[in-house]
């Protein structure tokens, strides 16, 4: 009998992690909300590369990810203040999770054939989903900052819209905080060091042995 699905293999920091869930699909439990996500825009956003021209320009696009779902909008070209107004869903299994948010400016839109220069990061936004009030909508300017080797530098704005709809009784909700956080299995069965560094191993390097 093979127990590996029981385990879930963290390939983001605990601390950070968007999904908590067995391998095994058979031992997911039901989503308790959906998480809506509005990428409404950017504004003041710095020239990231020069043109032909020698003017400054950005060409930005998002990246988000939650779970197991990437999403990516479109990149609006030359724009210091780019206007995306696209909207992803997410199903939430467990709401002590975090939501991530990515600005980039994209680079290989102008290279050369064959050249290989990958794109910029503009910056990042972390949003944990526990601390969103159920069905209520949430409207913010989060900064854009990225550590250089001068300090921490602001290098825009996005504006985000965020909902955790939650259509659970509330003692159905509460219940999952009283759970523990990862599967059973890590408590039944707990790995040792050496074995959880042979599962991630094996994981990275496409094998089935997680942990």
């Amino acid at each position: 009998m093979c127990l590996e699905g029981g385990y879930h293999v963290l390939d983001e920091a605990a601390h950070l992690c968007s999904d908590f869930r067995p391998t095994a699909k058979q031992l997911w439990k039901p989503a308790v909300g959906v998480l809506e996500l509005g990428i409404l825009g950017a504004r003041g956003l710095l020239p990231m590369k020069s043109k032909g021209n020698g003017k400054g320009s950005t060409d930005a696009y998002c990246v988000a990810k939650y779970g197991k779902k990437w999403v990516r909008t479109r990149t609006v070209t030359d724009s210091f203040d780019p206007r995306w107004n696209e909207q992803y869903t997410w199903q939430v299994y467990d709401p002590c999770t975090v939501l991530t948010i990515g600005v980039f400016d994209n680079w290989r839109m102008f290279v050369e054939a064959g050249e290989e220069k990958p794109d910029c990061r503009i910056g990042k936004v972390r949003i944990r989903v526990s601390t969103l009030d159920s069905n209520k909508v949430y409207m913010n300017s989060y900064p854009l900052m990225v550590l250089s080797r001068t300090g921490l530098k602001k290098l825009g704005e996005i504006e985000l819209a965020v909902r955790f709809a939650c259509p659970s009784l509330l003692p159905d909700t509460c219940g999952i905080y009283g759970q523990p956080l990862l599967p059973r299995m890590h408590y039944i069965r707990p790995l040792g060091g050496s074995t959880r560094g042979l599962a991630r191993g094996r994981h990275e390097n496409g094998g089935c042995l997680v942990g």
